[in-house]
């Protein structure tokens, strides 16, 4: 039996990932919640969290040629996000304001929690070629190439959850440009 959970988790740790993902970098876990300015306020109450001070808008606005599932997305589509931090997990919050997408559904289905795991992804093109051949189809992306940034559904095929791909070193959809209040 192992007493140690210290040890338990060592054992857990993967040593090899495919080639791939080698120099992917987790950027941050993004959490759909009813009300931002609630759970901004309560995740900075606990001390165990830090916010930046404004918020962006993600919509169609900030993408005109987002895609959902290969069409285009809900034109009345926003959502409001926050940056943050709760304790070493970088975050970002984000609250539907409108309109149909896979955030909407998500909190439809699920209510509050974890939507999507973002990483940086320096080879967008063959790491987003690589996502589809492991299952995990395209659901939402920038443009239709050479954007570098998407969404890719594990959430049906037994991974839970919805990983979004980021490449740096493109333009992708500037929305943090667009920082509010």
């Amino acid at each position: 039996m192992i007493e140690d959970w210290r040890e338990f988790r060592e054992g857990m740790i993967l040593k090899e990932l495919d080639p791939i993902m080698k120099d992917w970098k987790l950027l941050h876990v993004g959490i759909i919640v009813e009300d931002l300015d609630r759970a901004v306020s309560f995740w900075l109450s606990t001390g165990i969290a830090t916010f930046d001070n404004k918020s962006f808008h993600f919509d169609i606005n900030t993408c005109p040629e987002l895609s959902y599932y290969g069409k285009p997305a809900d034109p009345n589509f926003d959502t409001r996000w926050r940056l943050g931090q709760i304790g070493a997990i970088p975050v970002e919050l984000g609250q539907v304001i409108s309109g149909e997408s896979t955030y909407k559904e998500f909190f439809q289905n699920k209510g509050e929690g974890v939507h999507h795991i973002g990483f940086s992804a320096p080879n967008f093109d063959e790491a987003a070629a690589y996502m589809v051949s492991k299952g995990m189809p395209m659901l939402i992306s920038a443009c239709p190439k050479g954007c570098g940034w998407a969404y890719f559904d594990a959430q049906k095929t037994g991974g839970g959850v919805i990983i979004e791909l980021i490449d740096f070193n493109s333009k992708g959809c500037n929305w943090y440009a667009r920082l509010t209040d």
